[in-house]
């Protein structure tokens, strides 16, 4: 195809080249190729867009001159090839006045370092979801005026100084790649100081050095969504000398609630970056109990959880800061330990003052700081060692001893911490709770006492149970005594319309069963509770059909406690199968064993009424369905046979006086008046006859019909 260019712009199929004694002059479209004119008069530009298999060939662009006014080249291959190309260094040997170049889709496997060469007003190069691993070292170093690199999607890590010699480059995207760090020193990732924009989002950066962009005064938009960032310093992004203020993109990241992503929620100056998805940003809690918990940033940083660790630290104004031991605004952390604190601590608002100490000897703990506000102790021991013997802490509001093999809590113990509001006390070998200590911690909301060696509480513990809010008794060694016919303290308690709101989930909370006419007691007596937290008046239903159900058996049987959330017949009809099944099993062990009563055998007697007066009702109901359908099925059948019938007897009748008549009209005019009556009764007498016969074809189903319908009645 040839296009004629010059002062008059227009499209044409001239069949020759441009004739050197004229004005005008004609460029050939190379193959496969789209070739359009700057829509803007007297100029002399073209635009070019391929549509490629791949760029193995340097013969597509053959027919391009080195004076033809190409402007723009867009290559395009189609989606989801797989054929790798390899360009040739000379595939672009002609286009040295090309201002804007695009590859997409592309897949190439690599680029020569002379491919650009020459290409000085270049200004736009894309090269899009080409698989590209990496950059030659000089592959940029002509390209003196490019303004904008666009190299999204492509596997790139960058190579030293690949970019560096890029000096007039304003825009630079690098979205979906590989790239691991971005570097303000060295020889590695070192972007060009005259960007204005960059974008970074979906790659896996895990690390960007202070100062990565320091040398950037003109930037204005850094894009670091979608990456695998944990923090990120204020150092890393701002420039002292700046005149304006970065915007920021950073949502998508697993970022850690760290103090030192403070900055984002509070700019220390008019020129400090700004984070423009702040809504969006959420934080992971750094203590290991706080793993699967997100917090948004905002309310992070206003709860105190955006958290700093530390060996010593002084709070801001604290008139103690230079003294050897710790004071109320002043914390060393002890010895095998692990602390963090809030960010920015101020005399007049300390923050969250956290202490975990793992698998150290409590006796040889050094001093706890006197902030402390959530002090852990996980995997400890000492044998006559009590949470009473920290002191007082009057801030502590959170006390966690897990695994510390505690087997008495000592007088006391909760004294010394008014504000308590959570104490975690499981895995230990604690076998009676002192419930009177609680009144000394009136604000206490959670107590976890799971993995103990609890056997019952007294009514007066259950009752101070009552003004607390979250309760854990579960466990595997905790054994709770359960007997259905005289229920404990505990289980009525379990039972209260409160309870069943505030008592959490027992995933293993285990009972032992008792009995009042066998009391044998043995390590496998038990059973299992499982989710006390239920509707309470439906699992008040339930507990009374354990009721009966252990009245069945009378012996000593060990039978799975399950509250249920809902009671239907199925589940009642399983605990009667129990329950029958233990009294059968039980009933060789000798006649001792085999004790019942009338009312046991009339609860049971009254239950199998009840199942099958459940299922008659559900049989009845499918009769009386059917029986609908079947009578309606019969009326249809019958009303569609009257009126069917009686139409066809009237089109008989029609057809058949139609033919009387035709034969009277054709008889000879020698028949006298006396003879012409006869045909006419003879007409009659033969439609008498058929509504004779319809009317018995009609009455037969209609009778037979009615008769079915009294019968099934």
């Amino acid at each position: 195809m040839l296009i004629k260019y010059g002062p008059s712009i227009n499209f044409t199929t001239a069949a020759a080249f441009s004739d050197s004694n004229t004005n005008s002059q004609y460029f050939l479209c190379p193959s496969r190729c789209q070739c359009y004119t700057d829509p803007v008069d007297n100029t002399k530009s073209m635009h070019l867009i391929c549509k490629w298999e791949h760029l193995n060939s340097s013969a597509y662009l053959e027919t391009i001159r080195a004076l033809d006014p190409i402007r723009t080249l867009t290559i395009r291959c189609p989606h989801g090839s797989r054929t790798v190309s390899q360009p040739s260094v000379h595939l672009f040997r002609h286009l040295k006045n090309l201002d804007r170049l695009e590859i997409d889709r592309c897949q190439i496997e690599s680029l020569p370092n002379d491919l650009f060469k020459g290409m000085t007003q270049l200004y736009s190069l894309i090269i899009r979801s080409a698989s590209l691993e990496d950059l030659p070292r000089d592959i940029f170093a002509d390209l003196k005026n490019l303004m904008t690199l666009d190299l999204t999607n492509n596997n790139l890590h960058i190579e030293p100084y690949a970019l560096s010699v890029l000096t007039s480059l304003r825009r630079l995207d690098l979205s979906g790649n590989q790239l691991d760090f971005i570097s303000g020193v060295g020889t590695v990732n070192i972007l060009p100081a005259s960007l204005w924009s960059i974008d970074l989002t979906s790659n896996r950066l895990r690390y960007i050095q202070d100062g990565a962009f320091a040398n950037m005064l003109k930037l204005t938009m850094l894009d670091l969504r979608n990456n695998s960032l944990t923090e990120l310093r204020e150092a890393s992004v701002s420039a002292n000398e700046r005149k304006h203020r970065l915007r920021v993109m950073l949502s998508g990241n697993p970022l850690e609630c760290v103090c030192s992503l403070r900055w984002i929620v509070h700019a220390a100056t008019k020129t400090s970056p700004m984070v423009l998805d702040l809504t969006d940003l959420y934080c992971s809690h750094l203590l290991s109990h706080h793993n699967h918990t997100l917090l948004l940033l905002t309310d992070a940083d206003r709860h105190g959880d955006l958290l700093c660790k530390y060996e010593s630290s002084c709070a801001e104004q604290c008139a103690c800061c230079f003294h050897q031991h710790s004071c109320f605004c002043r914390s060393v952390c002890p010895i095998g330990c692990t602390c963090w604190h809030s960010a920015a601590p101020h005399v007049n608002r300390m923050g969250k003052n956290i202490v975990e100490c793992n698998n150290v000897r409590l006796d040889r703990l050094s001093e706890i700081p006197e902030s402390v506000t959530e002090l852990r102790f996980l995997n400890s021991h000492w044998k006559q060692w009590s949470p009473g013997d920290i002191g007082p802490r009057r801030f502590l509001r959170i006390l966690n001893v897990t695994n510390c093999n505690l087997r008495s809590l000592g007088k006391n113990f909760l004294d010394g911490f008014p504000r308590l509001r959570q104490l975690d006390l499981s895995s230990n070998h604690i076998q009676t709770f002192p419930y009177t200590q609680l009144d000394a911690v009136a604000d206490l909301e959670k107590l976890f006492l799971s993995d103990n060696e609890l056997t019952e509480f007294s009514e007066q513990a259950l009752k101070r149970f009552d003004s607390i809010a979250n309760l854990k008794f579960g466990g595997t060694t905790n054994k709770f005594k359960c007997d259905c016919t005289h229920p404990s303290a505990l289980q009525k308690w379990l039972f209260g319309a409160k309870e069943f709101t505030r008592i959490c989930p027992f995933s293993s909370k285990k009972h032992q069963h008792h009995n009042e006419t066998n009391n044998e007691k043995t390590a496998s007596s038990t059973t299992q509770i499982k989710d006390i937290a239920t509707h309470s008046t439906k699992s008040a239903e339930s507990h009374e059909q354990l009721s009966e159900a252990s009245a069945v058996t009378k012996t000593t049987t060990f039978l799975p406690l399950t509250i249920p959330v809902r009671v239907t017949t199925t589940k009642r009809r399983r605990i009667l199968a129990t329950a029958v099944a233990s009294k059968a099993h039980l009933s060789n062990t000798g006649s001792g064993n085999r004790v019942s009563s009338s009312s046991d055998a009339s609860d049971y007697v009254e239950d199998s009424f009840i199942d099958m007066n459940f299922l008659f009702s559900y049989i009845m109901f499918f009769l009386v369905l059917l029986l609908v359908c079947l009578l309606f099925t019969i009326g249809a059948t019958i009303y569609f046979r009257y009126c069917y019938m009686e139409k066809r007897s009237k089109h008989y009748f029609h057809k058949e006086s139609t033919m009387v008549n035709t034969s009277l009209a054709s008889s000879t005019s020698k028949q006298h008046h006396s003879h012409a009556q006869q045909p006419q009764q003879q007409q009659q007498q033969l439609q008498k006859q058929s509504m004779d016969e319809f009317s018995s074809e009609q009455r037969q189903p209609l009778s037979n019909g009615l008769q079915l319908i009294i019968v099934l009645l």
